[in-house]
């Protein structure tokens, strides 16, 4: 099933139950403050190996049974959860875990891209996120995009221009999306990525989600669930 529709903007709550690889206690209190505006729950993307996406639909349901299936795609799955729950993290097929924080309209050719960019660092999603100071000093975030259309323009053109809107909405985030797209990764001499986005194009929309797990997560192997 593909994703159907738009989904809400949403913004989370606070996290249930026990597991490893979502957000700090300090980010989320912010998170938290901010949910007043959560409307019909939150919609959290898990990221899957392609082919086993009903059964990640499964295990999301049956680990955490009062999240609900929004939609499927190719690798991924939407459910709608009360709020960030952290069982979700034990859910051994999901590859990685992001919130969806908002969904906005894409254009085709190079021109629409400041267009896109503004739409991006403009939704009030990414205030709870990035409103404030870096919690680590050399702290930043990155954007990462993915594309699936008829685009002229590349995904690494797409992440420079929205982390080049999101730089001046929020200057006292260092913007580390070069130097990831470099080579250096995050583990590199002084990059700390804080808050990674993800923007997924699907021909003329984006879904812009926050990475709620650590790249080890993937990794986990035997530890996983």
């Amino acid at each position: 099933r593909r994703l159907g529709g738009r989904l809400r903007p949403q913004q989370a709550g606070a996290p249930k139950g026990e597991g490893r690889g979502l957000p700090s206690q300090a980010l989320q209190s912010s998170l938290n403050r901010h949910s007043a505006t959560s409307v019909g729950g939150t919609v959290i993307l898990a990221t899957v190996t392609p082919g086993l996406e009903a059964t990640c639909a499964n295990e999301i349901v049956t680990r955490v049974p009062e999240a609900t299936e929004v939609a499927t795609g190719r690798g991924k799955v939407w459910v709608s959860v009360p709020d960030i729950d952290r069982r979700l993290a034990t859910v051994r097929t999901a590859d990685n875990l992001f919130l969806h924080l908002g969904e906005v309209e894409s254009g085709p050719i190079r021109r629409d891209l400041p267009d896109l960019a503004e739409a991006v660092s403009s939704l009030p999603a990414l205030e709870p996120l990035l409103g404030g100071r870096p919690e680590v000093r050399g702290s930043g975030f990155v954007v990462n995009v993915s594309r699936r259309g008829k685009q002229t323009w590349s995904r690494f053109e797409a992440g420079a221009s929205i982390a080049d809107a999101i730089s001046a909405r929020y200057p006292d985030w260092p913007d580390l999306t070069g130097i990831i797209a470099g080579g250096q990764g995050a583990g590199g001499r002084g990059v700390r990525v804080a808050v990674e986005l993800r923007v997924d194009v699907e021909d003329d929309r984006a879904i812009v989600s926050w990475r709620l797990t650590p790249p080890s997560f993937r990794f986990r192997g035997p530890d996983r669930g």
